[in-house]
């Protein structure tokens, strides 16, 4: 997805023309040559799950792929936050997905990902976002200091746009603060 931007912070006549800039485009469709059948694999999959407890074992098979995503990444835990969500996207990105941080706060992070591991799946079966959300819930886990994690979530919404990269939302639990003794 090609744009123009100017860089070097000169504007105005005489600033020279703005550089032409490449993004990844959001991927829509499963990287696979010759096409697999997974997306249908796995729906019939999921119409063999018993309706009461489909949500829990989608969570269970999210999280399980999470954690076997952070061990081939080789994630480290970090103690800070903002290194923390950088390392989980540097692994993703050892692994060929494309993840970048979005924006980065005290205690919450947007990660966007143009080729999300689970994206061709969800579009095809929305109800898959549950075991998507548990995936990322788990690699953030891995990455962050344990129990630091308060929640998870994808907005989803944009992985169905074929315009949009794919947007998590990664939020760190507070910690208490110290109260001083009372005189």
């Amino acid at each position: 997805m090609p744009g123009y931007e100017r860089r070097g912070g000169r504007s105005g006549p005489g600033a020279g023309r703005p550089a032409k800039i490449y993004a990844v485009a959001p991927e829509v469709e499963a990287l696979e040559f010759p096409s697999g059948r997974y997306e249908r694999l796995i729906g019939v999959l999921l119409d063999t799950l018993p309706g009461k407890s489909r949500r829990g074992r989608l969570r269970a098979v999210g999280a399980a792929l999470g954690e076997e995503l952070a061990d081939a990444a080789e994630i480290p835990r970090a103690r800070s936050f903002r290194v923390a969500v950088e390392r989980l996207c540097v692994g993703l990105r050892n692994l060929g997905y494309q993840a970048a941080v979005a924006e980065v706060g005290d205690a919450r992070a947007i990660v966007t990902t143009a080729t999300c591991p689970l994206r061709p799946l969800v579009r095809s079966r929305p109800e898959v976002a549950e075991l998507d959300q548990a995936m990322w819930r788990s690699l953030a886990r891995r990455a962050l200091a344990a129990g630091s994690v308060e929640q998870v979530t994808c907005e989803t919404r944009d992985c169905l746009e074929d315009n949009f990269p794919c947007r998590v939302k990664i939020e760190r639990r507070r910690r208490p603060e110290k109260r001083a003794p009372a005189t």
